[in-house]
């Protein structure tokens, strides 16, 4: 569980690094059970959601929501691959930006034992029929 948080806490911090590199007003939210991983404020002065999932291994699909994927024009959900090399520093991870409604439409759902469904993201589908979406931070901007 420890490598888990881990990667989800360097994922984070890593599309903060790149936010503030941009020059966007970004603001990260604390806490285990949060709604939202960062706040930003874009060029047109829109508030804009963004979930962080990030994932190590290629073969590892992203875990969304334990229950039915909200869809908004302010959420954005990015996903970040570190194609099993998280522990190599020189090693920059694949990243989508990818809005909230058209993840809903294409994200895959479990039975959980609380009757509740986990939405999750195919990485097979995200790399294959998502590449408009890979490093397409232009996206936050509109």
């Amino acid at each position: 569980m420890e490598e888990k948080y881990n990667t989800n806490l360097a994922s984070e911090f890593y599309v903060m690094s790149i936010l503030y590199r941009k020059g966007v007003d970004a603001y990260l939210t604390f806490g285990n059970k949060k709604g939202v991983d960062i706040l930003i404020k874009n060029i047109l002065g829109n508030t804009l959601k963004i979930e962080v999932k990030g994932v190590n291994s290629k073969s590892n699909d992203w875990p969304l929501s334990s229950n039915e994927l909200i869809s908004s024009k302010d959420l954005f959900f990015i996903l970040i691959s570190y194609e099993s090399k998280i522990h190599d520093l020189t090693f920059a991870p694949r990243i989508w930006i990818i809005p909230s409604a058209v993840l809903k439409a294409k994200c895959k759902h479990s039975p959980l034992k609380s009757g509740k469904k986990m939405s999750y993201m195919s990485h097979k589908v995200v790399r294959e029929k998502f590449m408009e979406y890979e490093n397409n931070w232009s996206l936050l901007e509109k």
